[in-house]
């Protein structure tokens, strides 16, 4: 019974304030994300398995005989797309680093759509960007 209570008063509490404080404390706990992220990294490392060039060898035989694993780190520099291969060592903190630049991206973009919530609260109106013609 204590347990549904507090449920509920955490509803209740939640709801406190108005949309716009709402708003408030889910920015503000985005904006925490941000600086509990770490290094970023662009690009993408991968994980292969590749056949060698020896006709002979197994690894031509089945997929589980390719040799690997190699680790391979791309990205656009400059208009161009460039591959690196990884040892194994920069495999593990560039692939980290990787993923904390993708959860950077998914961050900001709930930070935009909160940001549209709060322009529509104040304005009536979704933000121009949002607008249909």
């Amino acid at each position: 019974m204590e347990a549904s209570m507090s449920r509920e008063k955490r509803k209740k509490g939640n709801r406190k304030g108005g949309p716009l404080q709402a708003y408030e404390r889910a920015y503000r706990r985005l904006a925490r994300q941000l600086g509990s992220l770490g290094y970023i990294l662009k690009g993408s490392v991968q994980v292969r398995w590749m056949q060698c060039g020896y006709a002979a060898c197994r690894c031509h035989r089945a997929p589980r005989f390719r040799h690997g694993p190699y680790y391979w780190w791309t990205s656009k520099l400059g208009g161009k797309t460039v591959t690196w291969v990884l040892s194994e060592e920069e495999e593990k903190f560039y692939l980290a680093w990787a993923r904390n630049r993708q959860r950077l991206e998914r961050i900001v973009e709930e930070m935009y759509r909160v940001s549209a919530k709060v322009a529509q609260a104040k304005t009536g109106q979704p933000p121009p960007s949002l607008r249909r013609r």
